[in-house]
């Protein structure tokens, strides 16, 4: 009797539960019955799961040692920062590098390189598909380029982003835009000021709906190359200039870090003298309002830059930041101006720390047939 009367729940009581539960949950419970199914495989459903548990389904994403061929990706609680689960990387071909470049909506971007393929890979759905590979453009380590994975409400597209200099110092760039749901590239040559500056792969940084990286501007008009941050609007897809605080560019500089801390863009800005290293944090409260860039922490540390960024709040006013020590991560309290080393199961050298919330996005984009075109191929 009272499983009969389970069926004469509300529909919309029933959806605000199961939009509810856990990924691994509702996987089980579509083969409940064809209703349930019907309704959590939904685009509407999906979505709605998504903004219904967003912050509590929230996890930091770290993966591990990108060379080794079984690699564990570890996700982790983001107030206590205790490890939650570990789920085993998909690709495990001995001859590639597999590096992780971004997280967006529970997708996350992979780049494999000296076979030059890309992947996309939902941990929790336990999905992953290689991406079309780029029209005559290998992928290479060997030149500039700008990776970055965000959702364009506007089209409700997943587009993949990757910007390749010819050079570290040219100002022209081969722009390509992969959209998820029409399942091809787009190219645009264009040219800007900036440089990239290093050799490096450089990931973005998605905050509102925006990819944003930091570039050097070596324009006519610049006495001296000085950092810049760019974003790429993945609605007009056309990168732009972010206002940036007065950071007060001395010649300590050591380098310049983009990361997220809640919804915010955050500005990590790192000096060195003879002495000592000092470190402080921006963040922008009003998207796009120079004005509104507030600094929020300042502290001095003692171990090298690569690899340094703010990456989450914790409970407590404190900021998790990445730093090269072994199997830790810093944290620093705003308000006590204190410090105190986090344990990971894993090398921070290799921490690659991103955001990642679960969600029952598909990497397929949604689009049934083609994902049973793609394994009918394999």
């Amino acid at each position: 009797m009272e499983v009969e009367q389970l069926w004469y729940l509300p529909h919309e009581i029933m959806v605000v539960i199961l939009c509810r539960l856990p990924v691994k949950s509702l996987l089980q419970f579509k083969s409940v019955c064809k209703l349930w199914y019907s309704l959590i495989s939904s685009p509407q459903f999906v979505k709605m799961h998504l903004n219904q548990g967003f912050r509590q389904r929230e996890r930091i994403m770290l993966s591990s040692n990108p060379y080794k061929v079984v690699n564990p990706v570890y996700f982790m609680d983001c107030s206590g920062f205790y490890p939650l689960e570990r789920i085993d990387f998909p690709l495990t071909d001995t001859g590639c590098t597999h590096l992780v470049y971004g997280s967006c909506n529970g997708l996350v971007l992979i780049i494999a390189y000296r076979n030059s393929k890309i992947f996309l890979w939902n941990p929790f759905m336990r999905e992953c598909r290689e991406i079309p590979s780029l029209p005559n453009k290998p992928i290479s380590n060997c030149r500039p380029m700008y990776y970055g994975l965000g959702y364009d409400s506007s089209t409700c597209d997943y587009k993949l982003v990757l910007f390749i200099f010819d050079h570290v110092f040219a100002s022209s760039f081969e722009s390509f835009v992969f959209s998820l749901k029409a399942n091809r590239w787009k190219k645009k040559i264009g040219t800007c000021e900036y440089n990239s500056g290093n050799y490096y792969t450089n990931p973005a940084t998605l905050v509102n709906g925006a990819l944003h990286w930091v570039m050097l501007d070596c324009s006519v008009h610049s006495k001296c190359c000085h950092c810049k941050v760019v974003y790429f609007d993945l609605a007009d897809e056309k990168l732009k200039d972010m206002p940036l605080p007065d950071l007060g560019m001395g010649l300590g500089i050591e380098a310049l870090h983009l990361g997220v801390l809640g919804k915010y863009l955050c500005i990590l800005r790192l000096e060195r003298n003879r002495v000592s290293r000092y470190a402080c944090v921006w963040v922008m409260k009003e998207y796009g309002v120079g004005e509104s860039w507030t600094n929020v922490l300042n502290f001095t540390y003692n171990e090298p830059s690569r690899g340094v960024a703010p990456f989450c709040f914790m409970k407590d006013s404190e900021i998790v930041v990445e730093m090269k020590v072994k199997n830790a991560l810093l944290a620093v309290n705003c308000v006590s101006k204190t410090t105190r080393f986090i344990p990971i199961p894993i090398r921070t050298g290799h921490a690659m720390p991103f955001t990642h919330v679960e969600s029952l996005v598909s990497v397929y984009g949604g689009n049934g047939s083609l994902k049973r075109c793609l394994k009918r191929k394999k």
